[in-house]
């Protein structure tokens, strides 16, 4: 089994949302590098990293400090938030990502996420669900919880 440490980020902070909810967000610290370092030292492999600028706008994805994080550390760094093309998939792998995440592109256009994996190759390219149980049922959700 391979646990995977996670970082939730927002505005350079380590953060964590309550079901997705940016209005409930606690930080965690305002430094992601010591952060991801802290997990590497305490034996991650690693690292499972959301972007969620990204994920509200990808022109505000924070690129330069997930390339910072990447490169900081020895983590194997799995990244997402706001995939939405396969300009996105291709800037993260570019700065180093070893996996980048993709889920609600992958339901709204399938051939695209199929596409990515040709392109890539299926061990770069990670399908996630956001899964909640409501009324003794399971639900996938997209775009966010």
């Amino acid at each position: 089994m391979i646990l995977y440490p996670a970082i939730d980020l927002i505005g350079g902070a380590v953060v964590r949302l309550h079901k997705g909810d940016f209005d409930q967000l606690t930080q965690y610290g305002a430094d992601p590098v010591a952060v991801a370092k802290s997990y590497a030292d305490s034996g991650a492999s690693w690292l499972h990293l959301v972007d969620l600028d990204g994920a509200r706008n990808p022109q505000n994805r924070q690129i330069d400090l997930i390339a910072n994080i990447i490169n900081s550390t020895d983590l194997l760094v799995q990244t997402g938030g706001g995939i939405r093309s396969a300009d996105d998939v291709a800037a993260l792998l570019d700065v180093g990502a070893a996996r980048v995440v993709i889920g609600s592109l992958a339901v709204h256009h399938p051939n695209t996420a199929i596409q990515l994996m040709h392109n890539h190759g299926p061990e770069k390219i990670c399908l996630a669900a956001d899964v909640t149980w409501q009324n003794e049922t399971f639900y996938v959700a997209v775009s966010g919880w």
